[in-house]
């Protein structure tokens, strides 16, 4: 998956739905997406000792907490842009696609 974002990324695909469209490998689609991002956000605030709230993590990630809160609440159109993906799971320690993997949470 790591190599599958950087070679995507090489190509010129700047957002996670532009991944999913330069990659048809990658099978999983923007509403499935959408549903992990929500709930391993929601399962890492749950977990964490000092980003408990959107406006912790906004302050955080540099990410508006209204697009936190959209992330968390489905609450937008398209998909979530790759480079608030890797602010949000840099301040969490994580690698962007561990906050889309459908097993995240299983395994924080």
């Amino acid at each position: 998956m790591i190599s599958s974002i950087s070679t995507t990324l090489a190509n010129n695909c700047y957002d996670v739905k532009q991944i999913i469209d330069c990659d048809r490998s990658y099978s999983l689609r923007v509403d499935d997406l959408k549903r992990n991002l929500a709930r391993n956000l929601a399962r890492l605030m749950e977990l964490s000792a000092d980003l408990k709230s959107q406006n912790a993590l906004a302050r955080r990630s540099r990410v508006a907490q209204t697009t936190i809160s959209n992330y968390m609440n489905h609450d937008y159109k398209g998909s979530p842009q790759l480079d608030k993906i890797t602010k949000i799971a840099k301040a969490y320690g994580l690698e962007p696609w561990q906050l889309i993997h459908p097993s995240m949470g299983d395994k924080v």
